[in-house]
């Protein structure tokens, strides 16, 4: 591997990362979210594989961002989205 960057690559990462998103939840209905929750007290040995594999799909993707933005990045986008009103403690503390 040569280190280089093809138009591929970034195109199969960023098909990647949104299907990571779109497996996660999506408004359709038809996402692991959904599933889990249709018989939540229930838990079978695929759903749990397929929540493993979402995780391992999720720390690639928050791993893959961390190392492009940097620690300085990282802050940066941070205080922008708080400034933008994304505080994620806010967010959580309004759900039902």
């Amino acid at each position: 591997m040569n280190g280089r960057i093809s138009w591929f690559g970034v195109f199969m990462r960023l098909v990647g990362a949104v299907a990571v998103v779109l497996l996660t939840y999506n408004p359709t209905g038809y996402s692991f979210f959904h599933w889990v929750m249709q018989d939540f007290p229930s838990m079978t040995a695929v759903k749990a594989f397929a929540g493993a594999l979402l995780l391992v799909g999720w720390v690639i993707c928050i791993r893959t961002a961390f190392v492009a933005l940097g620690a300085l990045g990282a802050r940066i986008e941070h205080a922008r989205a708080r400034h933008a009103g994304l505080d994620t403690q806010r967010l959580w503390d309004s759900q039902p």
